[in-house]
């Protein structure tokens, strides 16, 4: 009900197979980043493995609490993600960076990494350094976490 007017694209008060199958986006509850926790816990068998892995987010979220009063500072959610951020760019260098020396050649990049060389080489030098791929990386993350656009019917 709460969509039928935005799958009743002919507006004629009924719902043909097309328009279900075209409109089916909008049956479908939009995904929240704390979606993730209930996938892990629906998931999970009760086992040692599923343990540690809720273990290891409580363990994390607990560090993050830095007034100890059960709620989240953003300063320090920001400094979380800076720092998740800046390991996963070290570890991008340390696999791609044959010659060890910081920066990632075009020879060198491979993946996503080649296939956007030019748009995360800002300063145009042939090479992708740490800050350059922090950048991208951050925006990316942005990118993948705002809300899709919605269509209009």
């Amino acid at each position: 009900r709460h969509a039928f007017d935005q799958i009743d694209t002919n507006k004629d008060g009924k719902l043909s197979r097309e328009e279900l199958e075209k409109g089916a986006a909008y049956l479908q509850r939009a995904r929240r980043p704390a979606d993730f926790l209930s996938v892990l816990v629906e998931t999970s068998d009760g086992d040692e493995g599923s343990m540690k892995e809720l273990q290891y987010i409580y363990g994390v979220l607990r560090k993050m609490d830095r007034k100890n009063d059960g709620k989240l500072d953003p300063d320090a959610l920001r400094a979380a993600r800076d720092k998740i951020t800046a390991d996963r760019v070290d570890e991008i260098i340390k696999d791609l960076d044959a010659d060890n020396d910081g920066k990632i050649s075009r020879e060198e990049a491979r993946g996503r990494v080649k296939r956007d060389f030019d748009t995360i080489d800002l300063n145009k030098d042939g090479f992708l350094d740490r800050e350059e791929l922090i950048k991208a990386a951050t925006e990316r993350a942005a990118a993948d976490a705002a809300p899709p656009p919605k269509d209009k019917p």
